[in-house]
């Protein structure tokens, strides 16, 4: 009798043992930087790649703030969101755009003021 309590608890174990690393495989955080089959571990030629296409997504933004089509505007994905430089620029451009806009209407604006008075 108490050798099939001994059994039954290391069933039990197994099963949750078995339970924790399936939890684990299939629901746990997946960190891509940790890995070391990424781009950012395998080299040189693949950090000046990853510089090239880095710029070239910046002066696609940037061209496409200039012309106003923000829905053609796009970001690197990284692991945990997006890249937070590419975001800054963008929001940048947005804001040098806004405040070129509001220097043009500045005269016309004060020319109607004027003109209610």
């Amino acid at each position: 009798m108490f050798l099939s309590w001994i059994f039954l608890v290391l069933i039990i174990a197994v099963l949750v043992i078995l339970g924790i690393v399936l939890w684990a495989k299939f629901f746990g955080i997946h960190d891509l930087a940790a890995h070391p089959g990424t781009a950012q571990s395998s080299g040189d030629s693949a950090d000046a790649a990853h510089q090239e296409t880095e710029s070239q997504i910046v002066s696609a933004n940037r061209r496409a703030v200039a012309h106003g089509q923000l829905a053609a505007v796009e970001f690197s994905v990284v692991p945990r969101g997006y890249r937070a430089d590419q975001v800054d620029a963008v929001l940048a451009e947005c804001q040098a755009e806004i405040d070129r806009l509001r220097a043009q209407q500045a005269p016309h604006a004060q020319r109607a003021q004027d003109t209610e008075r």
